[in-house]
């Protein structure tokens, strides 16, 4: 077995400054010679500058597709990021997903909650930047700044003093100790309270000319040198230098002079003034050069060194100002500040391809052909004349003639000649271009309801075709999604992982919830909730619409043909078939959903038996109020009778009883007559 191979001493100060710096040229002069000349050329594109080959007297004309072609994109772009619910979605390991979604509340509000940034500006400035240059960048930090503020506290007990001198973040000035009835008492007690200012998480985009990188790199992420380099001023590194405890810097007192030329940094000026359209002036000597707004050229250097010596490299962030390091540090988080997107991915390249590289041909072959048709128009208005050498002619009067003029010269010895007139083909040919940069970028005249004398009439017909034309847009969307987006949510989660000392809250689904920082510790995970609508994928789910229906009509006459399962598999298919990855965003998985169905059949077994139950409540009900029904009409029926009966009775007696009334006036009347004749 070998033996282990001896340590290395570690690397010295001077040591890491010199490997750092070596890096860091190397890096600058790579994007100034390889990269800045392409990126000026596409932005010169954009903003319609001259190509450089234009003649004095003859058509100047720009057309303007790249400007048109990428303010056309744009929109769409930063519409669907920046508009709605969020397309990234965090998860943090081990905790529910409502922790997630109010750190992403968190960010939001965070990056728009004040004039000094916007979530809106930051996604179109990147975008923007992105379409033209291929590769747009964003830094994220946490912006900490504070101020110290002088209190008076009058007289405070002993315990209330403990707790002043226990703050880290309250220095006593001063105070007068007297004896108390309790004990001693502190009067005119002054401290110095540490005021924070701002704490939260900031974002800014990066000019495409403040960011250098290894060649070798291809990813931002990777362990290959990147860096970014911008001008700031001293008070900025003295305040980031107060708001880390005093001693984040080194050596900021005795920086060296800025330099004025010479510099592989200082070549970012020209592609700087390329994009701003201006002189840029390197002379800084009518600027201040020392006090808090002397000028430093900062760079901020991410690369891996062996600091220790134990053969194996570190991730180190290195920072130089002017040209010397004033402070490194190793990396423990492998965190990079920066995030970098493209519209189009280049295979194994860390720049991918921009949308203007689609459109600068078109853009400049249109120029030049209507450049060439301006002239010939031109010609065909003035001309050009012939003059016999020597002949007398007035030759201003013929240049600067306007109609009623008078040109005193000898009629043989001029004529004029006018070029032939251009062929209308060439309008064709500038039709051609026209579709060839609309078929490029994806965006056409029909997405823009622009095309009247499409052949296509039908709303389906039109809504297939601007559908086909989206895709280009939507694949571009997709990519800045999956590489710059989630990378950005990526390490605004890890900024809150490493500052957020306080909870917070957030509104998530309609409820305030409380998040506690231990609740954001954890591996972060991001994902993309959004698709690519191809055209394909839309004919698929109308299969699928047809399929269930049709299945859904069979299984009325045969029940039983589908089944839970075979409506899972049917929803599935059909998000997935609209472009959406996680079909768990908008289904539950197989297990909940079976779960939900043995449930609603548990539910609606028991509210079939209540039904039952309560029909046959009902039905006894109803069997009980017929019968008390039945029951009162006979006693009625029965007290009808006996009334009647009675009656009967009543009506006898009376009868009884005037028969009886009858037989005594019978009686009365024969005795009166049996008197009657015996008086006789």
């Amino acid at each position: 077995m070998a033996a282990a191979a001896e340590k290395r001493p570690g690397m010295t100060w001077d040591d890491i400054e010199r490997a750092a710096s070596a890096e860091i040229d190397e890096a600058a002069r790579f994007v100034r010679d390889h990269i800045a000349v392409d990126r000026a050329r596409k932005w010169d594109r954009y903003y319609g500058r001259p190509l450089g080959n234009e003649k004095r007297g003859k058509s100047q004309f720009m057309s303007r597709d790249v400007m048109d072609s990428i303010e056309a994109v744009l929109p769409s772009l930063v519409r669907l990021f920046a508009s709605g619910d969020p397309k990234i979605e965090i998860d943090i390991e081990g905790q529910p997903d409502w922790v997630g979604k109010a750190l992403m509340r968190r960010i939001q509000d965070d990056l728009g909650d004040d004039d000094t940034q916007s979530l809106f500006t930051l996604l179109y400035q990147w975008f923007k930047d992105a379409l033209v240059s291929d590769t747009a960048w964003v830094k994220l930090l946490w912006a900490l700044d504070y101020e110290m503020v002088d209190h008076r506290f009058g007289e405070l007990a002993a315990e209330q003093v403990a707790q002043l001198t226990a703050d880290p973040e309250i220095e006593m000035t001063g105070a007068e100790v007297v004896d108390g009835f309790a004990g001693p008492v502190w009067r005119n007690v002054t401290a110095r309270i540490k005021r924070v200012r701002r704490d939260q998480l900031s974002c800014e985009a990066l000019p495409h000319w403040e960011v250098i990188y290894s060649k070798r790199a291809r990813s931002m992420n990777d362990e290959h040198g990147k860096g970014h380099v911008t001008e700031v001023t001293l008070d900025y590194l003295r305040r980031i230098d107060r708001a880390s405890g005093g001693d984040f810097f080194t050596g900021l007192d005795d920086l060296p002079a800025k330099p004025t030329s010479g510099s592989d940094l200082t070549a970012d000026s020209s592609e700087k003034a390329g994009y701003m359209g201006l002189q840029y002036d390197f002379d800084t000597t009518a600027e201040a050069s020392e006090g808090p707004k002397a000028r430093v050229d900062l760079v901020e250097w991410y690369t891996r060194l062996d600091t220790d010596g134990d053969g194996i490299l570190e991730d180190v962030i290195v920072w130089q100002a002017n040209g010397k390091m004033i402070r490194w540090e190793i990396n423990d988080d492998g965190f990079i500040s920066m995030c970098g997107l493209s519209p189009i991915l280049d295979p194994y390249k860390f720049n991918g391809i921009a949308f203007a590289d689609l459109i600068v041909e078109i853009q400049n072959l249109k120029t030049m052909i209507i450049r060439r048709l301006l002239d010939n128009w031109d010609y065909q208005n003035s001309g050009f004349w012939l003059r016999k050498p020597g002949s007398t002619v007035d030759i201003r009067a013929l240049l600067d003639h306007v109609p009623g003029d008078v040109v005193e010269a000898d009629f043989d010895s001029i004529q004029n000649v006018a070029p032939q007139a251009f062929h209308p083909s060439n309008l064709a040919l500038l039709e051609y271009f026209e579709t060839q940069k609309e078929e490029r970028r994806g965006f056409t005249r029909t997405n823009q309801g622009m095309m009247s004398d499409s052949l296509n009439k039908t709303a389906s017909g039109l809504a297939m075709l601007q559908s086909a034309g989206q895709q280009r847009i939507e694949l571009a969307a997709r990519v800045m999604a999956e590489t710059g987006l989630k990378d950005f949510y990526r390490k605004a989660v890890m900024l809150y992982q490493k500052h957020t000392r306080k909870p917070f809250a957030a509104r998530v689904r309609g409820k305030e919830v409380t998040v506690e920082p231990s609740m954001i510790q954890g591996r972060v995970k991001t994902r993309v909730n959004m698709g690519v609508e191809a055209q394909a994928g839309m004919v698929e789910a109308q299969k699928i619409e047809r399929m269930f229906a049709w299945l859904a009509q069979v299984n009325q006459m045969m029940p039983g043909l589908i089944g839970p399962e075979e409506v899972y598999n049917l929803a599935t298919r059909y998000v997935a078939s609209m472009g959406f990855r996680q079909t768990e965003d908008f289904i539950s998985n197989m297990d909940q959903f079976m779960a939900e169905i043995q449930n609603r059949m548990q539910m609606a077994q028991q509210a079939q038996q209540q039904a039952a139950q309560i029909e046959q409540q009902k039905t006894a009900g109803e069997q009980q109020v017929q019968l008390e029904k039945i029951r009162t009409n006979e006693r009625i029926r029965a007290g009808d009778r006996q009334q009647r009966q009675q009656g009967h009775q009543v009506d006898l007696a009376l009868d009884v009883a005037e028969l009886k009334q009858k037989d005594r006036h019978k009686e009365m009347d024969l005795l009166m007559a049996l008197s009657r004749g015996g008086a006789a």
